[in-house]
């Protein structure tokens, strides 16, 4: 049989099984979700003192999205903990997700949009509402459209939240031009290879915690840090791995 798999059907799948994922979490009985993770008042890690609330949330720093607990104080987040609660990251975050505080208030952090009523070379940024600036994108993108036709657009995404306009310009737009750094300069590599091989991406949840011997193909959990999977390496290694 032919392998004939596709960038864009191999995309589809992957929104598709995304969406079915997310949904059937959605379908949930939704006085048991809120029993399950909404805690009044939050339960906070032991750092936490009466002065400050505790709050939930996850990490984007990157994409494995380790559970958090918030330190608020006078309504500035002080800082971020790993959420005792959960399975995966437990207490522990790792130095990205420690970065959250600062990129928050982050100086030159863009919160707003922003458009350049200068020269070119010599900008003037100016702050207008969201409308304009989805008004002025898509104008825009029209005319190059209609000018050259929509391969003359691409798209360079990178992060969880890229993947929204990343499938707009896919499947509203139609251009096939679709650049993802973290494809191919990481696991879309890997990925492919499985495929071509196995038939199926890697990913399986590997019990290293319990595993009596544990092999390493081109991984150095010293370097690549994932808390959740470092810690089930390690706890692997204290109950006798080799």
């Amino acid at each position: 049989m032919a392998f004939n798999l596709t960038r864009r059907k191999f995309l589809q799948s992957a929104s598709f099984a995304a969406a079915s994922a997310a949904m059937s979490g959605c379908l949930a009985n939704r006085a048991d979700a809120a029993e399950t993770f909404v805690r009044k008042p939050f339960t906070a890690p032991g750092s936490f003192v009466g002065t400050e609330t505790a709050v939930g949330g996850v990490c984007e720093m990157c994409f494995w999205r380790c559970q958090l607990v918030g330190k608020v104080r006078s309504g500035k987040l002080m800082k971020l903990e790993g959420n005792p609660k959960s399975i995966d990251n437990g207490k522990s975050i790792c130095a990205r997700g420690n970065g959250g505080v600062k990129l928050l208030y982050d100086p030159d952090r863009l919160k707003y949009p922003m458009k350049n009523v200068g020269k070119r070379g010599a900008p003037v940024w100016k702050r207008i509402s969201w409308d304009e600036a989805l008004d002025t994108c898509a104008a825009k993108l029209k005319g190059v459209i209609d000018k050259y036709g929509p391969h003359a657009t691409a798209i360079f995404p990178h992060g969880s939240s890229a993947k929204y306009p990343m499938h707009f310009f896919e499947r509203v737009v139609g251009t096939p031009n679709n650049s993802e750094a973290s494809f191919f300069q990481c696991r879309g590599i890997r990925d492919t290879a499985y495929v071509a091989t196995l038939g199926t991406a890697p990913g399986e949840n590997v019990d290293m915690a319990n595993a009596r011997a544990i092999m390493l193909l081109g991984g150095h959990f010293g370097e690549n840090v994932h808390v959740s999977h470092l810690k089930r390496y390690l706890k692997g290694l204290e109950n006798g791995a080799k």
